[in-house]
């Protein structure tokens, strides 16, 4: 059925699910920038199709302004502000199924039944673009969005790579904010990926009472795997003051990021908060990203340091579990010293490597230096290239 603003009410369709985190640079034409309804003007006038309504030979799709600042004044100062300071629009996209229905008393035929879906689309002129909806029909937005805007603004898509979500863990594990505005308070979530070895293929953490103290999510870790999925507690700062702030369970992946509007802080929230809120916490885990991808991995904490790996062997270790295959432990070690352009060697690691047994397996160290540089085809497990699991495509 299609949105509508009923009883006073924002309504969307579907989940708080950003399906299209989008970079946008390139913003030649001075009517996509400055005031916010100014450039949602031009966009309709000038550069998107709009919306009306079609019919079953031609369905109708395309764009139209969005409602969420007529409910802004509901929100706290801070998450006012935001929203206020973004092109909204919302991308309508119609058809029809064919049903069997009664035309009049005692007789049936097939009749075309009308459906709509709606998808939100987030500007933050000229730098990101956050698109919320069920999947094909975000991915359809986002590509009238990129044909329409050629020639005015590039658009691409963003995936966080799977060193981000590796960082944004260490973070959480060493109880620093991620910005000035956004921490992490719990993960109970946590999904790992790599090479099949004794830890399977893939490892999932459910409702745990950290994942930062889960023995099978670190072992991981120490292996080599890459970090796919983290689901927990963040809090976002909604106004001026330290203590204006919301808790929203998170979940990110790669391709995408979920507001879980029935956890945590949001659970008894009307829909524009629970959209403003989710809105603010997606966008800013977006330029986050961005921060990140920037920084130079030999002199920042972009590539997450060796001792950190070596302080999850270590909590490995207090909770019971031995770890025997010490030839791919040191290759994960050395790996990750070389990526941020250092030698190993440059750490004292004795403490943590001391608990390492011997291989219970032929082989060792050499061998494992011999396939150092061996990946998943699809990118996942432990990579020479830093970006090999990043991308940022058209």
């Amino acid at each position: 059925m299609a949105s509508k603003e009923e009883d006073g009410e924002l309504q969307y369709d579907g989940h708080l699910l950003f399906n299209e985190l989008c970079r946008t640079s390139e913003v030649e034409n001075p009517n996509l920038t400055g005031v916010p309804r100014s450039i949602e003007g031009f966009l309709l006038d000038e550069i998107l199709e709009v919306f009306e309504q079609g019919n079953s030979r031609d369905p109708g799709d395309g764009f139209e302004r969005s409602q969420v600042r007529d409910y802004s004044t509901k929100l706290p100062e801070g998450t006012q502000n935001f929203i206020d300071s973004l092109v909204a629009l919302r991308y309508r996209d119609e058809s029809y199924n064919t049903e069997e229905a009664e035309v009049e008393v005692g007789k049936r035929k097939k009749v075309k039944i009308p459906e709509e879906t709606s998808v939100d689309v987030f500007w933050d002129s000229p730098d990101y673009l956050l698109i919320r909806g069920a999947e094909d029909e975000a991915e359809d937005a986002r590509e009238s969005i990129q044909s329409n805007f050629s020639g005015n603004a590039s658009v691409k898509t963003v995936r966080l790579s799977f060193d981000f979500l590796l960082w944004l863990f260490y973070k959480h594990a060493n109880e620093e904010p991620l910005s000035s505005k956004l921490e992490t308070d719990r993960l109970a979530n946590a999904e790992a990926k790599g090479s099949e070895d004794l830890l399977g293929k893939t490892s999932i953490v459910e409702d745990a009472p950290d994942v930062r103290d889960a023995p099978n999510f670190l072992l991981c870790l120490v292996h080599g795997k890459s970090v796919s999925m983290l689901e927990g507690d963040f809090v976002i700062q909604t106004g001026p003051e330290d203590d204006e702030e919301e808790s929203v369970r998170v979940e990110v992946q790669p391709e995408k990021i979920q507001i879980k509007a029935s956890k945590a802080g949001l659970r008894n929230s009307e829909k524009i908060e629970k959209m403003g809120f989710a809105t603010q916490v997606a966008h800013e885990i977006l330029r986050i990203y961005d921060e990140w991808d920037n920084k130079d991995p030999a002199d920042s904490d972009k590539i997450v340091p060796p001792d950190f790996i070596a302080e999850m062997l270590k909590r490995c270790h207090e909770q019971g579990v031995d770890i025997h295959n010490e030839s791919t432990v040191l290759r994960v070690l050395k790996q990750q010293a070389r990526r941020r352009d250092e030698d190993l060697e440059e750490y004292d690691l004795s403490d943590a490597l001391g608990f390492l047994s011997e291989d219970e397996e032929e082989g060792g160290e050499e061998d494992a230096e011999e396939h150092e540089t061996t990946e998943d085809e699809d990118g996942s497990g432990v990579a020479d290239d830093e970006d090999s699991d990043e991308g940022v495509s058209a």
